[in-house]
């Protein structure tokens, strides 16, 4: 069973424990990020819009039953290390492949890169790292790839992207973190550099966002137009890594690709998730 996951459904004992879970998310589809292109596509790619009071509180509510589930599966690992004297010598990861919008801005599941979608839960523990500490430094699953490595004492291959978190600062405020989506659900490709507190939404197809997450942590305030200076640095370090008009070409003939040999397949498209 893959959760926390839509549809959220749990138990009746893990939805019972959360009576008062059932509530509505502050920031609905009023907000200017919820009208962004990007953002109404989506909108109208899941139907959310459709959603009832009763169903958001519902899938709200499911959800905090949903974590609770995840969280009891992940205690009778760690009890197997300590029963077996292993947990002084292993590390143990804990992260996902993408986020949960929750409602915000009426969108729900993935595909969106904002926050709420795009970061992902990112926990070690073991004798690597202390406890208790928390790392503000941006990092994407590549630098937990490169953990892995460190922690077995290998090399990775030549030309792999990552540096292991164990050695990552605390705060580093001048290392990039990048991440793309080429998905269902949106008109065009989409890139996101974040660095320090600035995160960049560089979008192929739509106007670019640009947000301080350190005074607006919600992506409430597009500041793309306000901070030329910083949106400049942010995109000089995406292109950096990519050009993103040729990997955005580069991506739809392979979309297109997909699309026709699953139309020969005898398949609807439409009915393939991404």
């Amino acid at each position: 069973v893959v959760k926390p996951h839509f549809p959220m459904h749990v138990t009746q004992e893990l939805w019972d424990m959360y009576p008062h879970g059932g509530d509505l998310p502050k920031h609905r589809g009023d907000e200017t990020s919820a009208n962004h292109p990007y953002a109404l596509d989506l909108r109208a790619h899941f139907q959310t819009d459709q959603f009832t009071e009763e169903q958001i509180r519902g899938l709200r509510r499911g959800y905090l039953g949903a974590v609770t589930y995840v969280d009891r599966q992940l205690g009778p690992v760690v009890d197997a290390l300590d029963e077996h004297g292993l947990a002084n010598s292993t590390n143990v990861f804990y992260t996902s492949d993408h986020g949960e919008m929750h409602g915000k801005f009426n969108m729900w599941w993935k595909s969106s890169l904002y926050d709420d979608s795009a970061r992902v839960p990112l926990i070690a523990a073991g004798p690597h790292f202390s406890g208790g500490s928390r790392v503000r430094t941006p990092v994407d699953l590549h630098d937990l790839r490169a953990a892995v490595f460190h922690s077995v004492r290998e090399r990775q291959p030549l030309g792999w992207h990552g540096e292991p978190l164990q050695r990552v600062r605390k705060n580093d405020q001048s290392r990039v973190a990048f991440s793309e989506y080429h998905g269902h659900g949106v008109r065009g490709s989409g890139y996101v550099i974040r660095k320090g507190d600035w995160k960049l939404i560089y979008c192929e197809n739509a106007p670019h966002q640009l947000f301080n997450l350190d005074e607006d942590p919600e992506e409430l305030v597009n500041l793309a137009g306000k901070h030329t200076k910083k949106f400049r640095e942010l995109e000089e370090e995406l292109r950096g890594i990519c050009d993103p008009k040729a990997e955005s070409t580069r991506a739809e003939a392979f979309i297109t690709r997909q699309l026709d040999a699953i139309k020969v397949m005898g398949v609807d498209p439409e009915s393939v998730e991404g």
